[in-house]
């Protein structure tokens, strides 16, 4: 790279991400870049090109898809399949947005990294866009976007977005409309990846701790033959709306969403003004539109957002499963709830986002690649993308604003009551007006996959061959036992508080996970307190293989404020429970459509759940807390008596509640470890020492299941358990290479699934296959028993190696602080000590052919079990065509 191959824009030290911010230009071409120097050894990239979606054919999505099937220098059909199953990526994915795709990855190890940074290059800028390839990703995502169409919280985003956008390119379905898909021509999304797919178009985002000089130079050869052009214009505004819109539509179920466009924000002040709204509006139980709801008695679950999707951000919130004259209801109740507005929620809508900035939470994202994604909106519109990384000073300049005078009102009253620019959707399930759907035959896929491959992989010596280690200081050993794990939070700290299940009745298991909701609803004090306090609280269940079963309770706050902290903590759980029927009511009604909204996102989670409740004791309660039978108990308990559900909920805090079997993990900065510890220890003893715990009955293990559910797709498990054998640590290795290699062609690129994976747990020895958004079913199933059949065709030293990375780029994922300790707690309690993975790791490293032949012999010498999720048309179908496959009538292992 010459001197001037990049003209740098900006620098800015971000204390508050702990990094250093250079913005620059490329010469030659325009691109531009964004560069955070920190000390993250996840190293990130991500490039975007700013794009117009031109009709409902799914262009930009297809090209998403096809573009990572074969390039100038990487010339196999399914060069992304080869990096998910041979490199150390901790993060490997794209995504279509309105009015950009983004493409970005991330890895620990410097020469994966570069690995990654040159093959994804090569497939934007390069791709070879076969004939082959675009009728294989056009039925992939064909057959995606059935499964989307069927999910009406993503029905109602679509609408919204097309009611708040009707004069603009926004109107427009980004991922594709099946009934438009098929469409969509070849020379169509060659067109447009000539339009857009050009470097002046990009935007490259960099981070991690990288050395910046070296980075700019890969990227400058990857730019070579490029020279300058415009770039995509800025996106246009929607002109102005006179008034509201409502829309009203068919729909299988009761759904609403309202929706207000703002202002593109200019600064970093104006965008977290935005988030401010958002949290204060609909962030949590008790903002202002939630309580409301709540209050008037509304159901259904709901649904919040601030979308940066569109040049003009969206808010928006939305109820999920509520009933048709509820509907008519829920613009008066929000219209009602936007003129009270209390002081107390302005402190706690700033403190929540105080710690969510901090937190930098980016769910499946890494942290990095979150941030990238909260800049790319403005930076896609023109702004200076290193002005909206800043959060310290313009918090406080918020803080100032709001608190003053009529200021938040006056903006309330600008950008959300007296907005004209704002529309309610409404999916009504009357009979009457909800049509039948006609869904068309599958698109043809392609089974002309390439197998040839030139992506470089990392050779065995380049991947950490130890573990690294959670710092973990034991401050008690039991009755709490007390784990501290001291690690960089930004200022955080996180409680995370276990009570043991294995001692209930299996009358009183299933009610645990809607127990612990009720534990932390506590008195309208402690609820003030809570909000107040921590800038998130949630309640999980957790069924460890030779660990036990556990209902966690996850709290995170400021630091600074721990010992307010554990005062209320203390509190909480020393109050009695909640004996308010109306908000059980309203609390199991959100469970249940909390279930309810993710049979369809995340049916291959019920399917595995399913599975492994036929396979193993552990399983078979996970389901019981988590699964499909979750969701038939809390049903059941609509019907319940409400003085023996009062009675039950006693019984269980009785139970408990209590030092006995508890266990906290407390995750501080190293500085504060000590100090907090004592302080936890302090704090827990004032809870009553209870009884000794005995384990109780488990669920019984159940068969071959199909669950018939509202899906035009299917979501397919088959799993074994298999026996203890000393080169399971191998196993992982296998499970890659069946996913990698024999799922992915035969599920994904000929059976035109969306996803397939195989799940391999050592602790438990279960194996599962797994198939999501899945057009078939039995085909998908005999795929799955042909697995032994695969392990033992041929297989290189470059697969085999490929397989061990990829097993330990799973293993050695980053995770937040509170994950990372988490892990290290379960660890603590199943007896897995750092001797025990290493030799896990060890074995896996050393994996052999012979791995993979000793594996396809115990699958077959094992029981098959089988899951479905499906439409009750494709269940009944496959039974007439293989009798006693599964069955039906599934019934969770204990009603209420």
């Amino acid at each position: 790279m010459t001197a001037s191959a990049f003209r740098p824009e900006r620098e800015l030290e971000i204390p508050e991400r702990a990094s250093v911010a250079r913005s620059f230009t490329h010469q030659a071409t325009g691109a531009q870049v964004l560069a955070l120097s920190n000390g993250d050894a996840n190293k990130c990239f991500g490039i975007t090109f700013r794009a117009e979606t031109p009709d409902d054919t799914g262009v930009g999505h297809i090209l998403e898809h096809s573009v990572l099937c074969g390039s100038r220098r990487y010339t196999s059909a399914a060069p992304f399949a080869e990096l998910l199953k041979g490199s150390l990526q901790t993060h490997l994915n794209a995504s279509t947005l309105p009015d950009r795709t983004i493409y970005m990855a991330a890895s620990q190890n410097r020469a994966d990294f570069y690995n990654l940074f040159d093959v994804y290059f090569d497939a934007v800028f390069h791709p070879l866009l076969r004939e082959s390839t675009f009728r294989q990703e056009r039925g992939v995502v064909y057959n995606e976007m059935k499964g989307v169409y069927a999910d009406p919280a993503a029905r109602l985003v679509r609408e919204l977005r097309a009611a708040l956008f009707p004069d603009t390119f926004y109107r427009f379905d980004h991922g594709g409309d099946p009934a438009a898909i098929r469409e969509l021509t070849l020379e169509a999304m060659r067109r447009f990846h000539a339009q857009y797919y050009h470097p002046a178009n990009a935007l490259v985002f960099l981070s991690g701790d990288l050395d910046v000089a070296e980075a700019l130079a890969f990227l400058d050869q990857r730019l070579a033959g490029f020279g300058p052009r415009s770039p995509a214009e800025r996106p246009p505004l929607q002109p102005p709306v006179p008034q509201p819109r409502r829309r009203a539509m068919a729909g299988l179920s009761g759904h609403v969403m309202r929706g207000w466009v703002l202002p593109p924000p200019g600064d970093a002040v104006e965008a977290l003004e935005q988030d401010f709204l958002s949290e204060l509006l609909s962030g949590w139980e008790a903002a202002l539109l939630q309580n409301a709801i709540r209050k008037a008695g509304l159901s259904g679950r709901v649904m919040t957002g601030l979308s940066r999707e569109t040049l003009q951000p969206v808010l928006s919130i939305g109820l999920i499963g509520t009933e048709p004259k509820q509907a008519v209801r829920f613009d008066e109740v929000i219209d009602g709830a936007l003129s009270e507005l209390k002081p107390n929620l302005v402190d706690t809508a700033l403190h929540r986002l105080e710690f969510r900035l901090r937190e930098n939470d980016g769910g499946r994202l890494p942290p990095e690649l979150a941030l990238m994604h909260r800049v790319l909106g403005p930076w896609r519109a023109g702004f200076d993308s290193i002005e909206f990384l800043i959060f310290d000073q313009p918090l406080r300049t918020l803080s100032q604003r709001i608190t003053s005078g009529e200021y938040l009102r006056d903006r309330i009253r600008t950008l959300i009551t007296h907005n004209p620019h704002q529309a309610t959707v409404v999916l009504d399930p009357r009979p009457s007006s909800a049509p039948k759907a006609k869904l068309q035959e599958p698109l043809p896929s392609n089974s002309e996959a390439e197998t040839s491959s030139s992506v470089p992989i990392l050779s065995l010596d380049q991947i950490p061959h130890e573990e690294a280690i959670i710092p973990q200081e034991i401050v008690q050993q039991s009755d709490p036992c007390i784990l501290v794990h001291p690690q960089p939070t930004n200022g955080i700290c996180y409680l995370q508080i276990g009570f043991p299940l294995d001692h209930l009745p299996l009358s009183l298991l299933p009610l645990a996970p809607l127990f612990g909701r009720m534990l932390l609803e506590g008195s309208e004090s402690i609820r003030h307190r809570k909000n107040r306090l921590l800038g998130n609280a949630s309640v999980e269940t957790h069924v460890l293989a030779g660990g036990g079963t556990w209902l966690f309770l996850r709290l995170g706050g400021m630091q600074a404020k721990l010992s307010a902290i554990l005062g209320l903590v203390t509190d909480m759980l020393a109050a009695p429970l909640l004996a308010d029927r109306d908000r059980f009511a309203e609390l199991l009604s959100d469970e249940i459509a909390r279930h309810q909204a993710s049979l369809l996102p995340r049916g291959h989670e019920y399917a595995d759940l399913a599975v492994s409740a036929a396979l193993h004791e552990a399983g078979a309660t996970a389901e019981l807390l988590q699964g499909y039978s979750q969701l038939q108990f809390l049903q059941g308990l609509r019907d319940s008596e409400w003085e023996t559900v009062k009675s039950n909920l006693e019984q269980l805090r009785r139970a408990l509640v209590q030092r006995k079997g508890m266990v906290c993990s407390v995750t501080v900065e190293p500085h504060f470890a000590k100090a907090s510890g004592a302080a936890v220890a302090q704090s827990l003893r004032q809870l009553p020492e209870g009884d000794a715990v005995e384990p109780m009955a488990v669920p019984e293990l159940s068969n071959s299941t199909g669950i018939p559910i509202n899906t035009p797709v299917n979501f397919v498990a088959l799993g074994i358990k298999l026996p203890q054998d000393e080169r399971r640590g191998a196993f992982a290795a296998a499970a890659r290479h069946i996913a990698g290699t024999w799922l992915w062609n035969r599920v994904r690129m000929e059976g035109g699934a969306y996803g397939a994976l195989a799940r391999f747990a050592p602790l438990s020895g279960s194996l599962r296959f797994l198939s999501y958004r899945d057009p078939h079913l039995l085909r998908t199933v005999d795929t799955f028993s042909g697995v032994p059949d695969f392990l033992r065709e041929p297989i290189t030293d470059k697969e085999l190696r490929q397989s061990i990375i990829s097993a330990v780029a799973e293993l050695d994922r980053p995770k937040l602080p509170r994950d990372r300790s988490l892990g290290a707690t379960f660890s603590h309690l199943s007896g897995d000590v750092p001797v025990r993975r290493q030799e896990r790791r060890e074995c896996l490293l050393s994996a052999t052919r012979a791995d993979l032949h000793h594996l396809a012999e115990l699958i077959e010498a094992q029981q098959k079990h089988v899951a479905v999720l499906g439409s009750q048309a494709a269940l009944q179908a496959a039974l007439e065509e293989r009798p006693g496959l599964f069955r039906t009538d599934w019934l969770p292992a204990c009603r209420p």
